[in-house]
């Protein structure tokens, strides 16, 4: 739609980038996986997120406290209807129950991850990251210094590190062991400064952020740039003055400053205005040329692994090797067993697709996907 439609918008069909924040840049992640998006957009930027093995597996989950997509649609279509045997009966649900059902469940987000299903992602995010097969286009990616203060305590997924732990410090080590390995568990301990119960908090929320967001990040952009795919990385460590600010450079705090706007939440001085400028600047310029970089700004290198140079963003930019590196190396290997994990577990299974492709229309569309269109 894009194309066929930008320059209508004074904007230009073979010039796009997708951009996106969060949920969107895992988005955009799993578009750049899909082989039926190659050639309709030329560059991607993506902020504080990837799907590198986010996924509902066919019949089987292979990670602690994950789930199959078969078991996910059984549980969601069991909580519309109990006697729905057949396809018709489900299309015959209204509308407005689905509504009503989505608006009284906080944990719906949980049914909206990608599911190989060979037509769409014929591969894992993570797999076709590593593989090289993604992303395709030139990249600009990073995260933010203290990702992991908004979901410390929320999130429960043991596979990221069982933060709701509670009880002795050997009861949360045993906890970490049982995720990472006795051995990874003990370096990445000291790394974050997990050592003592009163640590261990502060730690737990740093390696969180790490874990669900930097070394995702920092792996896509060495495949990227091992792909020789232009690759720029940042690393935004700005905190606002706001009152009683004590969670940092928070998941999503860069928001205002890529786009200019302002929030009573987050006031901002000359030098955060400054700042928003230049921010805006590298992510317009890359949109523009593919390159951020341009007159007055601060240069910003090339990524690459072997350099692992990073642009920090704050009241003064610059560039530093290695942000975070060995701590972000025992996560990766932690991330490829993952990624391994799920990979074998979403092996294409050609009877099932199928069935599925003829007998599920696409909706409001002539064509349906038996036609192979």
């Amino acid at each position: 739609w894009v194309r066929n439609n930008i320059s209508t918008f004074g904007g230009d069909p073979d010039n796009v980038t997708v951009f996106g924040e969060s949920a969107g840049a895992q988005s955009i992640s799993e578009l750049m996986a899909t082989r039926l998006a190659d050639g309709l957009y030329d560059k991607a930027i993506l902020e504080s997120g990837t799907s590198s093995y986010n996924a509902l597996y066919r019949n089987e989950a292979p990670l602690i406290g994950s789930r199959s997509a078969e078991d996910a649609g059984t549980e969601f279509l069991s909580s519309l209807v109990t006697n729905a045997a057949t396809a018709a009966d489900l299309r015959a649900i209204p509308a407005a129950a689905i509504i009503s059902r989505a608006e009284a469940r906080q944990d719906l987000t949980r049914y909206f991850l990608p599911v190989v299903d060979g037509r769409v992602l014929t591969e894992t995010i993570g797999a076709a990251i590593r593989a090289g097969d993604e992303p395709k286009v030139p990249v600009l990616a990073g995260y933010n210094a203290d990702e992991g203060t908004l979901f410390y305590d929320s999130i429960r997924s043991p596979t990221v590190l069982r933060p709701g732990i509670t009880g002795t410090l050997e009861e949360r080590e045993q906890s970490l062991a049982e995720v990472f390995g006795e051995n990874p568990a003990k370096a990445l301990e000291a790394l974050y400064g997990m050592e003592t119960e009163r640590s261990w908090d502060a730690g737990a929320t740093d390696m969180l952020g790490d874990d669900m967001f930097g070394v995702h990040m920092r792996f896509l952009s060495k495949a990227n740039a091992a792909a020789g795919r232009p690759t720029w990385m940042y690393f935004f460590t700005r905190t606002t003055p706001a009152r009683s600010q004590t969670i940092g450079a928070f998941h999503g705090s860069e928001i205002p400053f890529v786009f200019g706007s302002s929030s009573p939440l987050m006031p901002t001085s000359d030098k955060d205005e400054k700042l928003a400028d230049n921010m805006q600047s590298y992510w317009t310029n890359f949109a523009r040329t593919g390159n951020p970089n341009g007159s007055g700004l601060p240069e910003w290198p090339r990524y690459n692994a072997s350099t692992d140079e990073w642009l920090v963003l704050d009241h003064e930019i610059f560039t530093v090797a290695g942000i975070r590196a060995r701590k972000l190396d025992i996560l990766e290997e932690h991330l490829i067993d993952r990624i391994d994990a799920v990979s074998r577990a979403t092996e294409i299974n050609p009877e099932f697709d199928a069935t599925l492709m003829t007998t599920l229309p696409v909706s409001g569309s002539e064509e349906t996907p038996a036609d192979g269109n």
